[in-house]
């Protein structure tokens, strides 16, 4: 009950914070507002505190005020240094004030994301710095990072400006987040801000020093200063926090060194709250408050691992040591996009390693090639001005939006809600045969929130973009006409103009500034998607009808909301390009059915594609069934895979088989699949006295390895469009009997399967004579079959020729 509290009490607090967005985001923006945000509010931090001390001093720019987001409460000193200031002022991350500020600031800077709710609003001016130059694996090239860098990814589609001190970052934005062919704003070659705190004059470097001091740290005057900088383990919801290990190594480090060292440690972001509450660190952890890069600046020695520090700190010229105990596993669950004989320093593997190292002649290192080659690849434009070039390139120089640098046509594809069903099947295997090489191709879905959904995201091609949709609506439920007539419109018209706006709003806060060439609504079942789409920019639109749509508006066995929402759908395909059925006999059928939603000339068809490779894989020894009871392999097995829903009419398929049952004991029928019927159905089966020959396995991961067992497949729908589970049969080499669904002639390649009549006499008929051997499998070419699927998706979207050729 709690944790059901809290759920619904964490949904309360979502949808109050997207209505506080709306509302702020219809306020007029303030030429001269500046919003700073660093490391989710965890201080005044890194390049956007480097940035933001500049500015405050730059006389041209003595207009601008400034506006910096933290949370909780530790940051006194902060607020307490720019008290008597009135062009700065301070908001906590996440309320009103904060919402209020965000939206109407013409300058937004950021060093990692803003919330889920958060859209840049045309009229914004987004700089996204980053916090370090990238030494381990980002964005899509972690494990799982697809999902784990969606908010990641929509932030930075959405900025204007990246900041780029190097090649390696640039490349970690272009190719380890995908923006690529699409992203429509600058990079920024201009070096790393917080880097120029690292050219401090003597003097600073005293006062530095004595800072640290007043904040705790037990620092001497003069002694030489080791800082110990590992980074954060885990990932980025959890991450490690193994202070007990951290501790271990400080306290032997001190023992080692002695008086004639100064040991300090500065963690994570992402774990300094809990370093902060352990006593063990007093008088050696560095302050949040501190910046980084104002330590470096008084390190003698830095000793890290695989922390973009290490990069900061070659600026410097001042001796490296890397300390990788755990180097194998952090390469292989994370990943490292530089080679580490690359880098400068010995590479340690023990804390032995370390204190031999810290006590030899670390004097020549700076001097050495590989230091020197480090050095120019990553600091090359580090010279303690890069502050003062970034602002001239985002509040001095007239802001201007370019188009994407495109060298393939970009398509979006709306997939579904991933559920595991057959839209999701055959998106999954559409991403497979795509030509990656000619088009870029963008996915958006729901964001994953069970296991099932998790698992079928995780099947995306990783070669497509992934954009899943995060949050809620930012649009107010407050109705905007309180009154009969406003301005000489109804409310009725006042109501869908306000909602047109909204999901402008919503595609902006979703793809930020990002222009398809074309948009797929691939899953065609939802309306708000249907919507949302149509919001595209640019681009040809294309609605995938996966079913006879007029049975599924009027069937009375269809659930009513779903009958409500397809209609709703079917609405709106007067606003697409192509409505593409998955089979020409489909097409037919739904030219005739929506003849009064759109005109004829606007109908298609493109077959689904079908993974043969993976379907034969799945179903071979790998595969593993569970909780088939042993009459898996009883003589005469039949199998149908799909949810236990209306249309499928299994009703008329148990009937059937009772009938064949009665006269072949030894038969036995596999139902895979879950759904709202399935009491229903087994109630049947003991009224049929047919229970224990019927197997209902429920939804299954794996279905190919049932359907390999099997020996005849059987479908008994009453309609269908072109249901992928009968393409899947034809891979594994089944035998076919089915139902003549009015699209049965598109599903089934011509002479294969044995097709009967919708009652249950003739499929009962037709499953005998599967055990006369009368319906034998069917000789399918999956290569050729795909190569014509694909060509006919080209055709359906409107790809042209010569992009393909």
């Amino acid at each position: 009950m709690t944790s059901r509290l809290n759920a619904i009490a964490g949904r309360g607090r979502n949808l109050a914070e997207h209505e506080v967005v709306a509302r702020f985001r219809r306020a007029r923006i303030d030429p001269s507002a500046v919003f700073l945000e660093s490391f989710a509010g965890n201080g005044m931090l890194c390049n956007p505190e480097a940035l933001f001390r500049t500015l405050l001093t730059a006389p041209d720019l003595a207009h601008l005020r400034f506006v910096w987001a933290l949370s909780g409460d530790g940051h006194a000193a902060t607020r307490a240094q720019f008290a008597g200031e009135p062009r700065v002022s301070f908001v906590h991350r996440r309320s009103v004030p904060y919402y209020r500020e965000l939206g109407r600031a013409r300058y937004l800077v950021n060093n990692a994301t803003f919330p889920v709710a958060f859209a840049k609003r045309a009229e914004q001016v987004f700089l996204a710095t980053w916090h370090g130059t990238p030494l381990k694996a980002m964005g899509y090239d972690m494990p799982g990072g697809a999902l784990e860098s969606a908010n990641v990814v929509r932030n930075l589609v959405a900025a204007d400006y990246l900041l780029a001190p190097n090649e390696q970052t640039a490349s970690m934005y272009l190719d380890a987040y995908r923006l690529h062919d699409v992203w429509r704003g600058q990079l920024l070659r201009a070096g790393t801000p917080r880097i120029d705190r690292q050219f401090a004059t003597g003097a600073e470097r005293t006062d530095i020093r004595a800072r640290l001091r007043h904040d705790g740290v037990a620092l001497s005057e003069t002694g030489r200063v080791v800082l110990y900088a590992p980074t954060w383990r885990g990932t980025f919801a959890t991450p490690d926090r193994d202070h007990d290990r951290l501790c271990a190594d400080l306290a032997t480090l001190r023992r080692q060194l002695g008086a004639e060292s100064d040991i300090l440690v500065k963690v994570h972001q992402r774990v300094y709250a809990h370093a902060a509450s352990d006593p063990r660190l007093a008088g050696t952890l560095v302050p949040n408050a501190v910046p980084t890069n104002d330590v470096l600046a008084v390190t003698d020695v830095l000793v890290s691992d695989y922390s973009s520090i290490l990069v900061d700190f070659l600026a410097t010229g001042r001796p490296v040591i890397r300390y990788v105990p755990d180097f194998e596993d952090y390469v292989a669950n994370r990943g490292l996009t530089v080679d580490p004989a690359a880098l400068p320093g010995p590479l340690c593997r023990t804390l032995k390693d370390v204190f031999d190292a810290l006590g030899s002649d670390l004097t020549q290192q700076a001097c050495s090639a590989e230091y020197v080659h480090a050095r120019e690849t990553y600091c090359g434009l580090e010279d303690g001005h890069a502050s003062h070039r970034v602002i001239d390139a985002v509040f001095r120089a007239p802001h201007r939006t370019r188009p994407a640098i495109q060298h393939r046509r970009s398509v979006l594809i709306y997939l579904g809600g991933m559920r595991t069903n057959g839209i999701t099947t055959a998106a999954l295997s559409l991403l497979r045969k795509l030509d990656y090489e000619r088009l870029d191709i963008t996915v958006t879905f729901p964001a994953p929130h069970s296991v099932e959904t998790e698992n079928n995201a995780a099947l995306i091609d990783p070669r497509a973009r992934q954009l899943p949709r995060l949050g809620r609506l930012t649009w107010t439920q407050v109705r905007a006409t309180p009154f009969p007539v406003v301005g000489g419109r109804s409310p009725f018209v006042e109501e869908l103009l306000l909602q047109e706006r909204r999901l402008h709003d919503e595609w902006r806060r979703c793809f930020g500034d990002l222009r398809f060439d074309h948009v797929v609504n691939f899953a065609g079942y939802s309306a708000f998607f249907t919507k949302l789409l149509r919001c595209a920019p640019s681009g040809m639109s294309a609605i995938w009808l996966h079913n006879d749509m007029r049975a599924e508006m009027v069937s009375p066995r269809r659930g009513a909301w779903l009958r409500a929402n397809v209609r709703r759908t079917t609405s709106l395909y007067v606003t697409a390009d192509s409505l593409v059925s998955v089979s020409p006999a489909l097409e037919d059928v739904n030219r005739r059915g929506c003849a009064t939603l759109a005109q004829a000339r606007h109908f298609g068809h493109a077959r689904n594609t079908v993974d043969a490779a993976r379907i034969r894989e799945l179903a071979g020894p790998t595969g593993r069934a569970r909780g088939l009871p042993a009459s898996e392999n009883a003589p005469g097995t039949f199998v149908t895979v799909g949810r236990l829903s209306a249309e499928k009419n299994h009703l008329r398929l148990l009937r059937a088989f009772a009938s064949v049952h009665h006269d072949d004991p030894h038969t036995r029928l596999v139902i895979v699949g879950g759904g709202h019927l399935d009491a229903d159905l087994r109630v049947e089966t003991q009224r049929l006295g047919i229970a224990d020959a019927v197997v209902f396995t429920g939804s299954v991961e794996n279905p190919f390895v049932l359907m390999a067992k099997a020996d005849c497949f059987v479908m008994s729908s009453d309609y269908e469009g072109q249901p992928m589970v009968l393409l899947e049969a034809l891979v594994l080499g089944l035998p076919i009997v089915t139902t003549d669904f009015e699209s049965v002639g598109g599903a089934l390649p011509v002479g294969s399967g044995l097709v009967v009549s919708r009652d249950v006499g003739a499929l009962a008929e037709g499953m005998r004579a599967f055990l006369r051997g009368e319906v034998p499998s069917s000789a399918f070419d999956d290569d050729a079959y795909n190569a014509e699927a694909v060509a006919e998706f080209y055709r359906a979207i409107g790809v042209p020729n010569s992009v393909l050729q």
